[in-house]
């Protein structure tokens, strides 16, 4: 693979703010009907995969079961009015796989690395840990300025 200055800042640009936020909105449908919903993730290091918990009797679950494709939004926005030139929006889309014994306990590993507050709720009978394959990322800042980085490159 040739070095490309460009999609390497653009990669780490994405770590940064993946890394350093807890929450994201993530998007799934069902009868073409959107839904958006608050999510604790954490990605994995190479950036193929977000991982989130959801209980099971949730509309999001639902969803997820009948259109397991997703996106979701994570942002450096601090409520503040230099947001509109200094946030980074990005925009993970991709469909989600429901995780094997045998990945389980790596991908546990990580979420749980980033949110040990919430094993007591990951651990629930009534909740799965899922694993979003991302196809995309979409990346705004400066307001206006969009790269994009698809996972297959």
């Amino acid at each position: 693979m040739n070095y490309d200055p460009k999609k390497t800042h653009l990669i780490s640009r994405i770590r940064e703010v993946l890394e350093s936020q807890s929450l994201a909105g993530l998007a799934t449908s069902s009868s073409d009907i959107p839904y958006l919903s608050l999510v604790a993730f954490a990605v994995t290091d190479d950036l193929r995969y977000i991982l989130f918990s959801t209980d099971t009797n949730t509309r999001k679950y639902s969803n997820i079961s009948k259109n397991p494709s997703i996106s979701f939004l994570i942002d450096s926005r601090k409520n503040a009015d230099s947001d509109l030139s200094s946030a980074v929006a990005i925009t993970a889309t991709g469909h989600v796989e429901w995780i094997n014994e045998q990945e389980m306990d790596r991908f546990k590993g990580i979420f749980l690395g980033k949110h040990p507050q919430l094993r007591d709720f990951v651990d629930s009978n009534t909740t799965v840990l899922l694993r979003a394959d991302i196809d995309k990322y979409i990346v705004v800042s400066n307001f206006s300025k969009v790269s994009e980085l698809a996972m297959s490159d």
